[in-house]
């Protein structure tokens, strides 16, 4: 996401850079390179324009604070991800109490939540994700888009199934 982030402000920057120094061009040049003056200050308006709402859309989302959250978010559940595979070995109960009690607290300090009107979409896509990996494990020269049809055929087939019983 960090990546996606300074390519868009090095886009705004290098456009506004052209911009500003085709103010400075000789009319002359357009004559020379046959771009009709009221053509050229149209794109040149339109594209200033442009630049400016992508700015303003830019500063006003916040992208570089919510990728640095996602960031936070993903190296907490890794690290509790970790503790849960070690969490399995131990048979101490007063130990898996703590440990517990230190990723529930983990939990409500992450930067970003998960809205609940997204949460059950977000784990019908893991799980579908889970069942799609699954499926490539077995067959691993299948078309992607395949398998991903037959995820969904049997999953609902089960469903229906399910719902006559």
């Amino acid at each position: 996401m960090h990546a996606k982030n300074g390519l868009i402000d090095l886009f705004l920057f290098i456009i506004s850079i052209i911009i500003n120094a085709t103010l400075f061009l000789d009319p002359s040049l357009l004559l020379y390179l046959t771009i009709d003056q009221d053509v050229a200050r149209l794109i040149l308006g339109v594209s200033s324009i442009a630049v400016f709402i992508v700015s303003f859309i830019s500063l006003r989302v916040d992208w570089k604070r919510k990728a640095e959250q996602y960031g936070q978010a993903a190296a907490v559940l890794s690290e509790m991800k970790l503790d849960y595979k070690i969490l399995r070995g131990i048979k101490d109960e007063k130990v898996i109490i703590e440990k517990m009690q230190s990723v529930s607290k983990s939990l409500n300090n992450l930067p970003v939540k998960i809205p609940e009107t997204h949460f059950l979409k977000l784990k019908a896509l893991h799980k579908r994700k889970v069942a799609l990996s699954k499926m490539v494990t077995k067959h691993p020269g299948a078309s992607i888009f395949l398998l991903r049809i037959i995820v969904w055929l049997k999953s609902n087939y089960n469903l229906l199934k399910n719902l006559k019983d």
